[in-house]
């Protein structure tokens, strides 16, 4: 009778080992649609973190947990038959606190953990295709885990058969320090501290780069592109193409997000400026220029002022035209004697001069 129940229970738990490694083999995944963009021709396909449109199936902690308690129940179970009494209630209780207890695993919040068993990862490879720079599609050899567990409570078998690494998916941001990029005229522009947001996608694919690499090479990634693009405008086009870079730092950081296995939420360019001394230079020409430009426009208004008092009805002669025009403006002084107009020896000096330049005459 012994003999028969302890047959019956090896067999149940052949049956349940075989049910894990289904489990843990199994690639049947369920679809998402929150990572894919529907192809539209003739335009470049799609990048997906996982190569399709599907991702990793999620281990439930239902499910998990009910496979423990089968698998621990029928050790037990087996342990007590085969063993005398009362050694038989120790074995069981150590068979039950070893793949009981120690086979419950944690998950932090806003976390993805991803198995291992014998300390190596449970990964699967894939090809994904995405689109360069040019449209041209590329092949891109990726990995993701065969299954994730969730946040929270989960049961595995325990160390050292497998365990599980938790991944943070929740948002992050690398950051740029502040650096100096040379103009194609040999201008220095500082570009403010800069920042990429990004979250995990792919928590296998992470692992296999590397969180740091990953922060060390969207840094990188800011820092190069600004360089090229900087390196080839003068300064002024430069500060002025801030959102013509931002498109293109965005453009290559969402072709390079799959490589990593994240999604690449926003960049955010700092503020390019030059140095002090060459700023207040371009302030001065600016200003300079700026009053090049509104002499030039009175001077026009005097003259046009001018053509209407020496034209019909009024008939004025140049030197009394721009005597008015002067008074006018407020730019000389007169004293009215007797109905007469007394210009000083100053102001005739100026009217000549105006007279020569606006007419092209000497009075």
């Amino acid at each position: 009778m012994d003999a028969m129940w302890t047959w019956i229970g090896v067999g149940v738990v052949g049956l349940l080992v075989a049910l894990l490694g289904y489990l843990l083999g199994r690639r049947g995944r369920r679809p998402t649609t929150a990572i894919t963009t529907p192809p539209t021709p003739p335009s470049a396909p799609s990048i997906s973190p996982w190569g399709g449109d599907e991702e990793p199936r999620r281990l439930s902690r239902v499910r998990s947990f009910l496979l423990g308690i089968l698998l621990v129940g029928v050790l037990t179970g087996v342990a007590y038959t085969l063993i005398s009494w009362p050694y038989n209630i120790g074995v069981a209780f150590v068979v039950f606190g070893y793949f009981g207890v120690a086979g419950l695993i944690s998950i932090p919040i806003a976390h993805r953990g991803v198995p291992t068993i014998f300390g190596g990862r449970l990964l699967q490879r894939f090809t994904a295709i995405r689109p360069l720079p040019d449209g041209t599609p590329e092949e891109v050899g990726l990995v993701r885990a065969r299954y994730e567990l969730s946040e929270g409570w989960s049961w595995i078998l325990p160390r050292p058969i497998m365990a599980a690494e938790a991944v943070d998916a929740r948002e992050r941001s690398s950051r740029a320090d502040k650096f100096t990029v040379i103009s194609s005229n040999n201008v220095r522009i500082t570009v403010e501290p800069s920042a990429i947001r990004w979250r995990v996608e792919n928590p296998g694919q992470v692992l296999s780069v590397g969180e740091e690499v990953i922060d060390r090479s969207l840094v990188e990634l800011v820092q190069q592109n600004l360089r090229s693009t900087v390196r080839t405008l003068n300064d002024d086009d430069a500060v002025a193409a801030r959102d013509l870079i931002l498109d293109g730092i965005q453009r290559r950081a969402d072709q390079r997000a799959i490589e990593w296995g994240i999604d690449v939420i926003e960049v955010l360019v700092g503020e390019l400026s030059r140095p002090p001394e060459v700023q207040e230079d371009y302030e001065k020409a600016r200003r300079e220029e700026r009053q090049r430009e509104a002499e030039r426009i009175e001077l026009e208004h005097v003259r046009e002022r001018i053509r209407e008092l020496m034209a019909a009805p009024l008939n004025f002669t140049p030197e009394q035209a721009l005597e008015i025009v002067q008074t006018e403006r407020d730019k000389v002084k007169k004293t009215i004697d007797e109905k007469k107009v007394t210009i000083s020896s100053e102001s005739r000096g100026v009217v000549s001069a105006a007279l020569t330049a606006l007419l092209g005459r000497r009075p």
